[in-house]
């Protein structure tokens, strides 16, 4: 009895090491894992950027392989953007999302409907229902913002407050409020796209019934 438990204990310990270095192994892997530094151009300071991590990616040499974050799920499971797509799973889905974000969004990014298919997953990220927090909040200095230590990865990137705006920062052409870049290599750049709104204060006389007194100031927006 006594050398069928130590034979037992012996067995036991053995698993334990071997898990114990398997997960070990896991976190070296994951804290070996590239990095990237993204720059966001044209930002003020003292706000917010909110980067959602939508894709994992991985590199082999030029190749890439982007993987579906969970979380993003149920953005793509729907058969008006992709036909079919709330019945697929795993390897399937990804594939699908990321198809169906290459054919929105083009191969740089300039694709007609690249504003459409930013403003359609930001609402549906900042829809409460949907339970989604961002990967990485950063404040943002003035002129340029850097982020680092961005795992590899396809992002929307959110000015937390920003409204779509025709005269964006840097004279740019109207696009959206947040931006989409893919984290691939050590650095990348993106010129935000939008601008924060003001409020327009004026003074106004007073009117009759309005409660309003002579030389108050008010949200004349």
């Amino acid at each position: 009895m006594k050398k069928l438990v130590s034979r037992f204990m012996a067995v036991l310990m053995a698993m334990t090491m071997i898990l114990s270095m398997s997960m070990t192994a896991f976190a070296a892997d994951a804290a070996d894992a590239p990095k990237g530094t993204l720059t966001v151009n044209n930002t003020v300071e003292g706000k917010t950027l909110d980067l959602y991590q939508i894709f994992t990616a991985t590199k082999s040499g030029e190749n890439v392989a982007y993987t579906l974050n969970s979380a993003y799920e149920g953005f793509f499971k729907n058969n008006t953007r992709i036909p079919g797509s709330e019945s697929l799973t795993g390897e399937a889905l990804s594939e699908a999302a990321y198809n169906y974000v290459k054919e929105q969004v083009g191969a740089n990014g300039e694709a007609a409907t690249a504003k459409t298919f930013a403003k359609d997953v930001l609402g549906w990220i900042l829809d409460s229902k949907n339970h989604i927090t961002a990967t990485k909040t950063v404040n943002t200095t003035a002129t340029s913002t850097v982020v680092s230590d961005l795992a590899y990865g396809y992002y929307l990137v959110y000015p937390k407050g920003a409204t779509d705006t025709s005269t964006a920062p840097g004279n740019q052409t109207y696009t959206s409020a947040a931006s989409l870049v893919s984290i691939t290599a050590d650095t990348a750049t993106i010129n935000m796209k939008s601008n924060y709104p003001t409020v327009d204060k004026k003074i106004i006389p007073a009117q009759s019934g309005s409660g309003i007194t002579v030389g108050a100031i008010v949200d004349a927006s």
